[in-house]
């Protein structure tokens, strides 16, 4: 199926030429980018997201050593295993757009890191 969308996708380019192509992937990303994660966040989701995001890794590290301490770890692993995956990716999704670009950045040998001169004051958001 993969092939066989990347040969309609070239097709569709050949037939509509390089400006109607450019038209139609502008249309289809431009709606689907309306229900992609938000780039601000308040402190509030962030703090949640940033739960979401560690408690799986957390899981997945000390299972081995201490999952024949949970009940019905042993048999059921697998679903352990896809609820964890299942929070991790709906905590990309509430940390937001900003936290992507970090994300993204741990991947990049020529990312750097911008420090703000000063901390926020207690309450506001920077």
């Amino acid at each position: 199926m993969l092939v066989a969308a990347e040969f309609l996708l070239l097709a569709g380019a050949a037939i509509a030429g390089k400006e109607g192509f450019a038209f139609i992937k502008a249309t289809v990303f431009g709606s689907l980018k309306s229900y992609g994660p938000p780039s601000e966040v308040s402190r509030r989701r962030y703090t949640v997201g940033l739960v979401l995001f560690v408690t799986p890794l957390v899981f997945a590290w000390a299972s081995p050593y201490f999952g024949h301490h949970l009940p019905g770890f042993e048999q059921g692993q697998l679903a352990y295993a896809i609820v964890g995956d299942g929070l991790l990716l709906i905590s990309l999704f509430v940390l937001g757009g900003g936290f992507w670009e970090k994300l993204r950045s741990l991947f990049q040998y020529s990312a750097h890191v911008v420090l703000p001169d000063k901390p926020a004051e207690a309450g506001t958001l920077k």
